[in-house]
């Protein structure tokens, strides 16, 4: 192993753009409405290009110069290397939601149902921990916080103090 200063090092999943790709990135670079995410994705990718007229940044110069972190630089030149430039030009839509919803259909219904009834004997008015108390202990959910209560009732522009 020969010695290396380390701005020498060398990086994995090296890429040279062709000059129709620079051309293409150079177009979302000048013309108006690339929303900024985009912009500092396509300017970090021309830096990172080891092409004849790229600047072959390494991972850390570019995470300094326009902010994504080494790991996605990383993550970027083995997007490009493996699916080409157009692979990276995208945000990924996640598969799945992160999490399932707490009231479907059927419970956003019965909660609107329960919010314009009358409230329970000793209460002028429906809370949200009363709402989401009944609607456990009438089997919609399996647990609730007000929280979600207040947010499905806020969909249906419903006022409880009304």
């Amino acid at each position: 192993m020969g010695s290396t200063t380390e701005g020498q090092l060398m990086k994995k999943n090296t890429f040279a753009l062709t000059e129709a790709e620079r051309t293409e990135l150079g177009v979302f670079l000048n013309r108006g409405g690339t929303p900024p995410w985009l912009r500092r994705r396509v300017q970090s990718v021309l830096a990172m290009d080891s092409g004849p007229y790229g600047l072959s940044w390494s991972d850390r110069q570019v995470s300094e110069a326009y902010g994504p972190t080494a790991r996605t630089c990383e993550s970027w030149r083995k997007a490009i290397k493996e699916g080409g430039v157009k692979s990276v030009l995208s945000r990924k839509v996640p598969a799945k939601p992160r999490r399932a919803k707490t009231l479907t259909g059927e419970g956003q219904a019965r909660l609107t149902a329960l919010a314009c009834s009358e409230p329970p004997e000793g209460h002028v008015r429906w809370t949200l921990k009363l709402l989401a108390s009944r609607l456990v202990s009438l089997d919609v959910v399996e647990s609730i916080s007000d929280e979600t209560v207040r947010r499905e009732l806020k969909k249906t522009n419903l006022s409880l103090g009304k």
